[in-house]
């Protein structure tokens, strides 16, 4: 699925390192002779270490709470302690190595005293020497065991962040996805597994040095722990969640599906009953009203829901597209493949049948372009098509690549309907009637655009010959994909001293210049070389992937399932870990290094004192000599503190200085002059409109010179990319375009943006619903009274909800939404209301209400649509045909349907 192939890392020279250089961190050199002559990249990361690989920590979690799990016996403190109590152990009996020193250094430095005290006749300057060179000894040994302490310390979090992880990736995997929240998720992964790391460093760390860790540390130790049993109760819960069985698919059987069963809710009550349900190779269309189970139905066929009775067989596998269009983060070309292997002839037909080959030409990169997590703003399978787009589809792809195929297509169309081989109806719960074409289908049949294909595989080729296709075609790279998916601008050298300016501007105002100036040399001073490396923001880097990979899986979850690509985005969320670990566990030796390197002057200095003591004993006072070897040893310790507290101020500012980047985009521009009362009346004037995303790109709108009059039902109508919501977004200043836009005579660019938007309603294409209550989606401004808000409910026969009050279900169907995006227009009252295609993924029933909304509610209105399904084009005043950026046909609806040959006619007669 990857969309390049990787490049070769280097090995970590820690690997094939001796232990002398592995005590004092030598292996690091190479990286900070680098760091210091150029900056670093992602391509610097060595390979990760064997024992930090994803990978080994994911099966050994794995193969332990599958253990637990059949003995009925799951902990994850147990779990903790078989997969790492070992390495865990091994660090706390290394505690003993610093309390000894603690112990002894005491007794050495009395001794070496003991030395300038009069009458010491008993302790020879040799043996004074002694006991100088074992405090140097000691000084050097607590220095090198605490920064290797620390070392160790923060490899076992990484590899407990790592395994674990991996662990919780793989068991979103195999849940139901109603059962996951994303957000839950996300923070699951992102902060109670890294905190859970964290905690085990602090709880660890606290018990370093005896004296402080009861002063300072172990009350952050308690704390700690409370937090880690919070956690461990989030992580087991979602351990225990039952997985859900892989898809087996058997090919060597004729596809066939069969349903004899009811479908029950999770408190038992049967939903829907089907009885002797056969589907055969062919189209089936599934219809039905709002809420009759159609959706549900289709979870079933994929074994996405298990509240059933009965019997169903599903033979061979499964292909799935869905309702709401998923794509993962990667190319064009490998979201196509989706794992399967290459045939270009093969390929080059399939973007052929599904009309792709000239809306890749259109891209600089083909194939090749990037698509970012969650995806292009596209819609299902048929509705959000033009209608000789759509027709094509219909023909080529479902009906004749797929002809030897089990298609069951769920369409809003009627025509598609009559055009499929058998018709299931689902109504009130039962199978009202499955008929082949040509019979009476109901009125008010519907459904969710969701295609399922259950495909045979020993016939895996396509009998349809690949004409009109050039195998020639520059839409297929030929050239090594390189090129990062995540990627982001990373400041070259040091945090620069505006970034704490900033900073420190921002949360007290005028600060002292020479504060400033303290804060900042000294941080430069200490990090004058390590800083070169700019690893913290190579982790920032390395970690954007895993993120991105678990929020494109929790959307695609069915997909992913239905395609058995489990394993293959397993191992791929592994090897992202991989350089995620890989780099974290880099800086972290680096840093040790440098710790080490920078506390060199303290044993110079203790050597240096040792030896001048000895060279003027005579002159020597106990008190003088305790005093300067107490402050020598006080400066070890608060040199190492204060560095760590330097270190991790600078990587918070790392934070601010990419917090800060965003500031440093073009903004809108805020400024204008606000008319009160206004518009009076709602008449548009476009004049010489013409728009360009990038200054570099050809113009997506060109020259648009049109009027709309005050009260006026404008559709706007068009092939698939041809300029219809790029349109409707200059009304509301979405990007910057050239020439002038009038409402009520009044330019909107002379209007602040933010006052212009307030006057404009839009109900968009993708109905979008907040988290929260029916009240804050509706009205998330509060300005309007319950009245009117219940008056727009029962506008649009939204009966579902009781109070307004009620906590909003994310997982209502696209209809229910997109009449809440509706309700959200007629609380707002504007005199300009946009509809973006909000009908094309609707019902049939769902689609006249809104009609009925435009021509009645907002009668008094100005309404602008963009529409692809032309059922009601007749109830509107004026028909923008738009094409390419330019309007072809302007004028009634009557009149261009009469127009021979006419763009509006020939989309109208596919219909």
């Amino acid at each position: 699925m990857d969309h390049y192939t990787p490049n070769k890392q280097s090995t970590n020279p820690e690997k094939n390192s001796n232990w002398f250089s592995n005590l004092f961190f030598l292996y690091t050199k190479d990286i900070f002779i680098k760091g210091y002559k150029t900056d670093l990249t992602q391509n610097d990361i060595y390979e990760v270490l064997p024992e930090h690989k994803s990978e080994t920590l994911g099966d050994k979690l794995e193969n332990e709470w599958k253990t637990q799990i059949d003995e009925n016996k799951t902990s994850i403190p147990r779990l903790l302690w078989k997969c790492f109590g070992r390495q865990y152990l091994l660090i706390l009996i290394s505690l003993v190595i610093p309390v000894t020193l603690t112990l002894t250094q005491p007794k050495i430095l009395k001794k070496f005293i003991s030395y300038f005290t009069p009458g010491h006749n008993n302790l020879s300057k040799t043996d004074a020497s002694l006991y100088g060179v074992l405090l140097i000894v000691v000084m050097v040994t607590r220095r090198v065991y605490q920064l290797n302490f620390h070392l160790r310390l923060t490899e076992f979090a990484i590899k407990l962040r790592t395994g674990f992880t991996s662990l919780i990736y793989r068991q979103v995997l195999k849940i139901n996805p109603t059962l996951v929240e994303n957000g839950k998720m996300i923070n699951l992964i992102t902060r109670d597994i890294q905190s859970n790391a964290g905690t085990l460093f602090v709880i660890m760390n606290s018990l370093t040095f005896v004296s402080q860790g009861i002063k300072i540390n172990f009350p952050v130790a308690i704390h700690a722990m409370a937090t880690m049993i919070a956690v461990f109760k989030r992580i087991g819960h979602t351990l225990r969640i039952k997985s859900e069985e892989s898809y087996v698919a058997d090919s060597n059987l004729s596809p066939t599906i069969n349903l004899n069963l009811k479908i029950h809710t999770a408190h038992n009550d049967t939903i829907i009953t089907l009885e002797m349900c056969n589907i055969v190779r062919g189209i089936t269309a599934v219809t039905g009203h709002i809420g009759s189970g159609k959706s549900l139905l289709l979870k079933v066929l994929t074994k996405e829901y298990k509240h059933i009775e009965g019997d169903l067989e599903v033979v061979d596998s499964i292909s799935y597209a869905s309702q709401e269009p998923w794509l993962f983060p990667s190319t064009i070309k490998h979201n196509i493949l989706f794992g399967s292997s290459y045939d270009e002839n093969r390929y080059l037909e399939v973007l052929r049948v599904c009309a792709l080959l000239e809306e890749l030409r259109l891209l600089t990169d083909g194939d090749s372009s990037i698509v970012t997590d969650g995806g292009a703003n596209l819609n299902d399978c048929l509705a959000s098509l033009d209608a000789i787009v759509a027709d094509f589809v219909f023909e080529q792809c479902i009906k004749r690549f797929l002809k030897d195929k089990i298609v069951i297509l769920a369409t809003s169309s009627i025509k598609y309907v009559n055009r499929s081989d058998k018709v299931i109806t689902l109504e009130n719960g039962t199978l009202e009637n499955s008929h082949p074409i040509n019979s009476e289908i109901p009125k008010n049949a519907d459904t969710k655009s969701i295609k399922y294909i259950a495909r045979d595989k020993a016939k895996s080729e396509t009998d349809e010959s690949s004409e009109n296709i050039n195998h020639d075609t520059p839409l297929i790279k030929k050239t090594k994909e390189t090129r990062e998916l995540y990627t982001e601008t990373k400041v070259q050298g040091k945090v620069h001293f505006n970034v704490y300016k900033k900073y420190i501007e921002v949360n007290g105002g005028l600060v002292k210049i020479v504060l400033i100036l303290l804060i900042t040399g000294v941080i430069q001073f200490l990090k004058s070389s390590i800083n070169k490396m700019e690893s913290d923001c190579l982790i920032m880097l390395a970690r954007s992937p895993v993120i991105g990979y678990i929020n494109a899986t929790l959307d695609g979850l069915t997909t992913i399932r239905t395609s058995r690509m489990e394993n293959t985005l397993r191992k791929e969320f592994d090897r992202h870990q991989d350089l995620y670990a890989s780099s974290s566990y880099m800086y972290t030796c680096c840093e040790k290094a440098y710790l080490l390197l920078i506390g060199a002057d303290q044993i110079i200095l203790l050597i240096f004192a040792i030896i001048l003591f000895l060279g003027l004993d005579e002159k020597m006072t106990t008190g003088k000599v305790g005093l300067v070897l107490s402050q020598i040893f006080s400066l070890t310790t608060a040199q190492l503190v204060f560095y760590c507290m330097m270190t991790r101020l600078e990587n918070r500012m790392i934070t601010v200085e990419r917090v800060l980047e965003y500031t440093k985009q073009k903004q809108e521009n805020k400024g204008g002059l606000v008319i009160e009362h206004w518009p009076k009346g709602c008449e548009i004037r476009f004049k010489d409109v013409s728009l360009s995303y990038k200054s570099d790109q050809d113009h997506v709108l060109k020259h648009l010179n049109f009027a709309i009059k005050n009260k006026e039902k404008v559709a706007i109508v068009g092939r698939t990319g041809s300029g219809k919501t790029s349109l409707i977004s200059t009304l509301v200043r979405l990007y910057d375009f050239e020439g002038n836009i009038f409402i009520d005579n009044v330019d909107i660019k002379t209007l602040p943006v933010d006052f212009l938007r307030t006057k404009i309603s839009v109900v968009p294409q993708e109905p979008t619903i907040f988290s929260g209550t029916l009240r804050e989606n509706i009205d998330p401004t509060r300005q309007h009274s319950d009245d009117d808000i219940w008056k727009a409910i029962s506008t649009v026969n939204l009966s579902l909800f009781q109070n307004l009050d009620e906590k909003i279900d994310m997982n209502l169907s696209i209809c229910q939404k997109q009449l809440i995006c509706v309700c959200r227009a007629l609380v707002q009252r504007n005199k300009i209301v946009i509809f973006d295609e909000c009908n094309a993924t609707v019902d049939n029933d769902t689609e006249a209400l809104i009609q009925k909304v435009i021509s009645e509610i907002f009668a008094e209105y100005t309404v602008i649509a963009i529409m692809h399904k032309l059922r009601y084009i007749l109830d509107f005043d004026l028909v923008l045909v738009v094409d390419k950026g330019v309007i072809i046909e302007s004028g009634d609806p009557a009149s261009l349907l009469k127009k021979k040959n006419g763009m509006l006619s020939n989309l109208f007669e596919r219909q």
